[in-house]
């Protein structure tokens, strides 16, 4: 699915119908990207309080699941949860640039290495495969292509109507910098056609990124350059590291 949503999003850019984002108002890609943050929060909230949520239709099930089942909310994952928001929001005060995220990961992971927490319920990332991802052609049946075009048609679109809200966001914040969306669109397809034959999970531009990397004050693409270096050499030599990560922190 990926491959075709690359394909056909730079069939769109090619085409010159990046335009079509500009029928979209203000209003509507910033209700999108709001509508975003609160569906981001409510996938969260079992790490938060270290209770299973089972799928669920609709977001606000899982905070109603929650109330339903406050026996089963997890005190110390709870704790840890509160004490990471509370230093971030400081942090955030403080120093918008200061790398808070990491130091708490940091502090939270040798905590709970320390008074081994993950044997008292709190959750941890546990074994992350190391190395990086191989090559492979990606697996092709045309009787299941039928089947995969509205998965299709559907990512290209939200996930491009996402990307450019972000951008666009970016954007009205910085007068000094423009939006290309045909451009926005080519570098969308590229990198879902790439990541298809490193069997990748079809990326757009991504929201917390975007956010840490302008509060960081990045200026050009050579720091998500960088971000990718610092990813693979951790997925190469560190990966051991990430066992007692907390996950309610990542949630945070």
């Amino acid at each position: 699915a990926g491959l075709f949503i690359g394909v056909f999003q730079i069939l769109l850019s090619i085409l010159r119908l990046g335009f079509l984002i500009n029928l979209i108002s203000q209003p509507v890609l910033s209700g999108f990207i709001s509508a975003a943050a609160l569906i981001i929060i409510f996938s969260q909230l079992g790490e938060l309080v270290g209770v299973e949520l089972p799928k669920q239709e609709y977001a606000y099930e899982s905070m109603i699941y929650i109330f339903t089942h406050f026996e089963d909310i997890n005190i110390i994952t709870l704790g840890l949860g509160i004490g990471a928001f509370i230093l971030l929001i400081l942090f955030r005060v403080w120093k918008k640039s200061f790398p808070a995220a990491l130091l708490l990961i940091v502090i939270t992971t040798i905590v709970c290495y320390y008074f081994k927490l993950d044997t008292k319920g709190v959750s941890v990332v546990a074994n992350v495969p190391e190395g990086l991802p191989k090559f492979a052609l990606p697996e092709f049946e045309i009787s299941r292509l039928k089947d995969l075009i509205p998965t299709i048609l559907s990512v290209t679109f939200i996930g491009y109507v996402g990307s450019i809200g972000i951008a666009k966001g970016v954007e009205m914040k910085h007068k000094n910098q423009t939006v290309r969306p045909n451009q926005e669109l080519f570098a969308l397809g590229i990198s879902k056609i790439i990541g298809a034959f490193f069997l990748a999970v079809p990326s757009s531009g991504s929201y917390s990124r975007t956010a840490i990397n302008e509060e960081a004050g990045a200026k050009t693409s050579v720091s998500s350059i960088i971000t990718a270096l610092l990813v693979g050499l951790a997925l190469l030599f560190l990966t051991s590291l990430f066992y007692y990560i907390p996950t309610v922190v990542l949630s945070v």
